[in-house]
């Protein structure tokens, strides 16, 4: 039997233009696609609770996107989810939460977001960076804790500690929130109050003539934490 060969159409110069603009074009297509996929925005609520609290996910992802919910890596799983949605759950233990999307260009920083909640089973160590003052050697940090208006309380204050220069060692420290007056802790001390968690807390310490200069140091305090 004789075989037939067909031969490939013919390219006009028309049609070898048609490819070539195709081809410059290609990348950007592409490019355009790629970007199309990202995590728009992804929340948990609150970042700290009291074991067996209600924590509030909310997501928006372009494209295909999946869930993952877990402490670590050997129990963690990824799940399919809508591209928009939120989720309550309650939480017993430290949590990591991510979203993925999944078409997204893995490069482009935008793939995936993860958030963490902090569950208190005991006293928890907080710090603050602090910035000084050349004259005084007064130094101020704060930082903040966000519990969604819940009733995780503080019901003390412990363990003082000065960071500087890799140096970590007892000093005096002063405490205040919108709930209570600046209270000072010293070495080993712990203080015993009665204060709602959520907001900003100040830490404030004097550094002898002798220490002052860069750098500013970091501020820790421990607290312990009351659960209803």
């Amino acid at each position: 039997m004789r075989q037939i060969q067909v031969a490939p159409p013919r390219q006009t110069p028309e049609t070898r233009m048609q490819s070539k603009r195709f081809l410059l074009w290609l990348p950007a297509l592409l490019l355009v696609v790629s970007c199309a996929h990202k995590v728009v925005s992804f929340s948990v609520e609150p970042p700290l609770v009291c074991p067996g609290q209600v924590v509030s996910l909310k997501w928006n992802v372009q494209g295909r996107a999946s869930l993952r919910t877990g402490q670590g890596e050997s129990d963690s799983k990824d799940e399919p989810v809508p591209s928009q949605g939120e989720r309550s759950l309650s939480v017993a233990n430290p949590t990591a939460f991510t979203i993925r999307a999944l078409d997204a260009n893995p490069a482009d920083g935008q793939s995936f977001a993860t958030r963490s909640v902090d569950v208190v089973k005991g006293p928890v160590e907080k710090a603050a960076a602090s910035t000084c003052d050349a004259g005084s050697g007064k130094c101020r940090g704060s930082f903040e804790l966000v519990t969604a208006g819940s009733a995780l309380r503080v019901l003390a204050i412990a363990a003082p500690r000065i960071v500087r220069a890799g140096r970590v060692q007892p000093g005096r420290i002063c405490v205040s929130h919108a709930e209570m007056a600046s209270t000072c802790i010293s070495g080993d001390d712990k203080v015993d109050v009665a204060v709602g968690a959520d907001g900003v807390w100040t830490l404030e310490t004097d550094l002898p003539a002798t220490e002052t200069g860069a750098p500013d140091p970091q501020l820790r305090v421990q607290l312990g934490f009351g659960c209803p």
